[in-house]
């Protein structure tokens, strides 16, 4: 006698679809249902605030990159590292030049130098906050080249006792690889329209005449270092070494008339204190603490933290760079 077929076979695949959906369902109203009412209170403020930021930075006035909101008359602001660009220090000096909550700033330098014209900048920026603001210096780890450059713009420049400043010259470095191509053999093609276009190539080392050319040209940006100095500095000791390119211990900057005083940040403070008549509490506001992300959402400190915890952060971390020169610049 023939057996009856079983009645499932061949529908194993809608079974199976079946006891799958049998198993979320019980695993979603049990376990995973209390999951989701944890997570959702996690998830959903991030969602919320996340697009809260995205509406606030589409809505903010581009003038006002910064968004103050000064809580104190003195602001705290740092130039630190290598000076590459200058449009984002020059944005903030420009806004605190405005901000009428404000009216003195304590500028933090700890900068090797860097770049010729980013220099210049910043220092003109700065003569222009000095013309609105009192306006202090306080040089920490190493404020050379470019970085004394700028302070030059301050009413008064103040140093570390462990500080080094100085380096009053400019550089520029560059390599010649003509020997080793030599060695392995291989000769650089270079085609130009003027003999000295390729004045800088690391092919061949440059010639006389093109080492003079270049030599003028840092003569005249060393020239215009040197009247900057001379003009900031009214009890500068004559002395032809402070323009020689070499770096001095605050102390001796002191004694040469290039820095004002020697004092720790507090000092300065107090100092800044004392000149606006402020009472001895006053507690100064750090604006670029507010810019640790670029989203415009100035004091709304809450929202800062929880876009960095979106990765929307824009902070870079810090170069450390510890040279008293740049391959290029001041």
């Amino acid at each position: 006698m023939q057996s009856k077929p079983d009645a499932s076979f061949g529908n194993e695949p809608r079974i199976s679809k079946k006891l799958v959906k049998a198993f979320i369902k019980s695993q979603w109203n049990g376990k995973g249902q209390q999951k989701w009412r944890k997570l959702r209170f996690f998830f959903l403020p991030s969602f919320v605030f996340g697009v809260l930021a995205l509406i606030l930075q589409a809505t903010n006035d581009k003038k006002s990159r910064f968004f103050l909101g000064a809580t104190s008359p003195i602001a705290v602001i740092s130039l630190e590292d290598v000076i590459i660009k200058s449009d984002s220090f020059i944005a903030l000096v420009e806004e605190l030049k405005e901000e009428k909550t404000v009216k003195g700033v304590i500028l933090k330098v700890d900068s090797p130098g860097g770049a010729t014209v980013p220099s210049y900048e910043i220092y003109q920026a700065l003569k222009r906050l000095k013309a609105e603001k009192k306006l202090f210096v306080w040089m920490g780890n190493l404020a050379t080249s470019g970085g004394y450059m700028v302070s030059l713009a301050a009413d008064r420049i103040y140093a570390s006792p462990m500080s080094m400043t100085g380096s009053i010259g400019v550089i520029l470095m560059s390599f010649s690889f003509e020997g080793l191509l030599q060695k392995l053999g291989v000769e650089p093609l270079v085609i130009t329209a003027g003999k000295n276009k390729d004045i800088l190539s690391p092919f061949h080392a440059p010639s006389k005449e093109q080492y003079t050319i270049t030599g003028q040209a840092l003569a005249d940006y060393h020239q215009i270092f040197i009247a900057m100095v001379k003009e900031n500095r009214k009890k500068l000791a004559p002395r032809p070494e402070i323009f020689d390119g070499r770096p001095f211990t605050a102390k001796e900057a002191k004694n040469l008339g290039m820095i004002d005083e020697l004092s720790d940040f507090f000092g300065v403070l107090e100092q800044m204190k004392k000149q606006l008549q402020l009472p001895l509490n006053t507690e100064p506001f750090y604006p670029q603490e507010q810019e640790n992300w670029d989203w415009g959402l100035g004091n709304f400190s809450f929202l800062q933290n929880w876009g960095g915890f979106l990765g929307f952060s824009k902070k870079q971390p810090s170069a450390g760079l510890m040279s008293i020169y740049s391959p290029g610049g001041f």
